[in-house]
């Protein structure tokens, strides 16, 4: 899913319930684009997408419901699914995994990560940045922010996160979504730069692979029909499909569909994340692994 223009950075977030996905989908976009939820025990249960023009760059983001949120309908997960990869093809140039600055890194969060990182395979890794966001809990001054969540991660991150932090090659940066408006907004732009330089690392690669490709091949005739239909730029019928997947105005049928490609994908996974999972010692409920996202 080209767009016109081709300076166009796709960034897809993932993390827990509660991480603070939303928020800090609005840091970046720098604008209020997403509904953020109240409470850990709040968040994203719909795959959201928003974009904007911000440092000469067509900035589109796409938030996704939160990882291990294994009290929803595995049909319902699996629809969300693939409706993130559908909005988000041909496929993210940066995955931003969210994590908090609280010191805890559970056992269903690594499940969730070895989970993806199994069904999209390890050229996934390299695309992979961390962010952590509640810094505001660990310092106040705005210019310690990366050195103390460094200093965090030496001293307190369990071998789970460390292997997350080397499977990033150590892309890690601290947000406090807290911040005042300001603050937020240069955090926004210092994030997105980092964010440029690990696409220019990637030879303006973006990440793609089958499961891409086949949910991909679907899409093209949508935008094609809108850009017949409304008359319209394949940037603006881009954006209209995205909207309507999201939203999903689009055949019922073909999420259902997607959401079958998806589990097909997850099924050789399952003993390799059950195997991973237990020479780590974590305990695990083989029928929430799908529960990915």
């Amino acid at each position: 899913m080209s767009t016109d223009d081709k300076d166009e950075c796709r960034v897809v977030l993932l993390g827990k319930t509660g991480a603070g996905k939303s928020s800090l989908g609005n840091t970046l976009l720098g604008r209020e684009a997403f509904k953020v939820g109240l409470g850990l025990s709040s968040g994203t249960e719909k795959c959201q997408f928003a974009d904007t023009l911000i440092e000469g760059v067509n900035l589109a983001v796409v938030d996704t419901p939160g990882l291990c949120d294994t009290h929803r309908p595995e049909q319902e997960v699996l629809r969300e699914v693939a409706k993130s990869v559908a909005v988000a093809e041909p496929g993210p140039h940066v995955i931003l995994m969210v994590l908090r600055c609280d010191g805890r890194f559970t056992a269903e969060e690594y499940t969730a990560y070895i989970t993806l990182k199994a069904m999209f395979g390890d050229d996934f890794c390299k695309f992979l940045f961390l962010v952590f966001v509640g810094i505001d809990q660990v310092t106040g001054n705005p210019d310690e922010r990366q050195s103390a969540l460094e200093s965090m991660i030496h001293e307190k991150s369990p071998p789970t996160l460390q292997e997350l932090i080397f499977d990033s090659s150590g892309r890690y940066f601290a947000v406090d979504n807290k911040a005042q408006p300001v603050d937020r907004r240069q955090q926004g732009k210092d994030l997105l730069s980092r964010i440029q330089k690990l696409i220019q690392r990637n030879g303006d690669r973006y990440f793609s692979n089958k499961l891409c490709e086949d949910i991909g091949r679907d899409v093209e005739p949508m935008i094609q029909r809108r850009m017949q239909q409304d008359n319209a730029t394949r940037a603006d019928a881009t954006r209209a499909v995205r909207q309507d997947i999201v939203k999903e105005k689009v055949v019922l049928d073909i999420l259902k569909y997607w959401a079958k490609v998806i589990a097909k994908a997850l099924e050789p996974v399952l003993k390799q994340v059950i195997k991973i999972a237990a020479e780590q010692g974590l305990k695990l409920m083989q029928e929430n692994l799908c529960s990915v996202m």
